[in-house]
């Protein structure tokens, strides 16, 4: 910078003394002048030797610059490459890992299997000896455990995890990286890994780290886990196994909550509350006369706990009324009896469709014959099938109807909803011509 700051004073210097020079030459005496132009001829010089000192500085550090970016290129360049070296290095230790297991594996097979020969081998001797005492001891061979598979159940995630981490562990206490990812895979389905990508991470800490962030959210599994309970339908009379069902159900929720360290939310009073409105009238009744009882001593701090205990004293009652098959006799209708020559071939084929005999009878939105009738031999198709005007299903009186399908146009709509299925409205007739579909209903009506 001072040699800059020098040049550019010797500049305005020589600039300034070539002027004053032409001024000066018309009237200045010849000494003088030639003074002055040894002075000028001097301050050039020194300018020119300064402009050549700052070209070199300059080239000097131009290429100090360069040295400094190819250095640094360089250092990047071998960074990278002993990267790749590393990541070539883990991947063939991974592949010698599971070369070595799968190796390792076939090894046992074998010695199972020449095992398996030789206790045959000496059994057969025996029993062609015919000496009892000779035998062979049999041993009891037990199948080899496989780690446990994740399904994608966020309801199952925290046990199945549990379970896979203390198994793993002891088939392979050596605690290679490789080989627990590798195995951690394996017990994931194929699914749920090509969609969170779980084979890009390295380690199986990071695929976990993963599958938490997905399946292991705590409050959505306590809500989970409660609505499933709460979605139950309240039990009818005589339904002695949908009880026990309920019983087993709230015996889960009550244990994957406890692996959850949230009991909390099964023993508030509004899930109290729902259980006990399922429960037949009768078991009602008992558990009420059960609760006001102060010999047995239920508190609000233990309510749920005193209702399931309850409910478990009573499993094996329902047990032994549903093996006993306590069921009301409905009353004998009186009317005409018409005898029928098909009665003996209605066992066999009462899950026929009406149409095309196929085994769809229950669902019969499903028959494409069904769906080339015009309504008129729709209508006709229903009544023979005895299915739900409202989803097409064949499922009685207390099934449950699904009314995800019906006819959702305005003309059809009474109220909040329609009363049939979009195939039985009548805005969506078939357009088939008059032959073919006349023939259709015939056939409908003639099956």
């Amino acid at each position: 910078m001072t040699a800059m700051r020098q040049l550019h004073h010797l500049e305005e210097l020589a600039t300034g003394a070539e002027k004053e020079l032409s001024v000066w030459r018309d009237w200045a005496p010849v000494a003088a002048i030639e003074d002055v132009e040894r002075r000028l001829h001097r301050l050039m010089s020194s300018k020119n030797k300064l402009r050549r000192d700052r070209d070199a500085e300059i080239g000097k550090a131009r290429k100090a610059t360069e040295e400094e970016d190819r250095a640094r290129r360089t250092t990047a360049e071998r960074e990278r490459q002993r990267a790749e070296e590393e990541e070539r290095a883990r991947r063939a230790q991974l592949i010698l890992a599971q070369q070595a297991e799968i190796e390792a594996r076939a090894e046992l097979v074998k010695a199972q299997r020449k095992a398996l020969e030789e206790t045959q081998t000496t059994e057969g001797a025996g029993a062609q000896g015919g000496n009892a005492a000779t035998r062979a001891i049999p041993k009891v061979r037990l199948k080899p455990t496989s780690l446990p598979t994740f399904s994608g159940s966020m309801r199952e995630y925290y046990r199945w995890r549990k379970d896979w981490e203390s198994l793993q562990e002891q088939g392979d206490p050596s605690g290679s990286p490789e080989v627990k990812k590798f195995q951690l895979l394996e017990s994931i389905e194929e699914t749920i890994v090509k969609d969170l990508r779980l084979a890009s991470h390295n380690t199986a800490e990071y695929v976990f780290r993963v599958l938490e962030n997905r399946f292991g959210n705590k409050n959505a599994i306590n809500v989970l886990i409660v609505a499933e309970l709460q979605k139950i339908s309240p039990v009818k009379e005589h339904q002695f196994r949908k009880v026990i069902d309920l019983i087993r159900i709230t015996e889960k929720a009550l244990a994957d909550l406890k692996d959850l360290d949230n009991e909390a939310a099964i023993k508030n009073p509004l899930v109290t509350g729902a259980i006990e409105n399922k429960l037949l009238l009768t078991l009602k009744k008992e558990w009420l006369t059960f609760k006001e009882d102060p010999k047995n001593g239920v508190q609000p701090e233990s309510y749920f706990d005193a209702l399931l205990d309850f409910l478990q004293k009573q499993e094996s009652i329902l047990k032994q009324l549903e093996q006993m098959d306590i069921t009301e006799v409905p009353e004998k209708k009186t009317g005409k009896k018409f005898a029928s020559t098909r009665a003996t071939e209605r066992g066999s084929t009462e899950d026929n469709c009406v149409l095309c005999k196929n085994k769809h009878r229950s669902r019969l939105f499903t028959c494409k014959k069904f769906r080339g009738l015009d309504l008129a031999a729709r209508k006709v198709a229903v009544k023979k099938s005895r299915a739900c005007r409202l989803c097409l299903l064949s499922h009685g009186a207390d099934g449950e109807c699904n009314l995800k399908f019906l006819c959702t146009k305005k003309g059809c709509k009474k109220g909040e909803s329609s009363d049939h299925h979009y195939l039985l409205c009548p805005s969506r007739d078939s357009k088939k011509d008059g032959g073919e579909s006349e023939k259709l209903r015939v056939a409908a009506v003639n099956v």
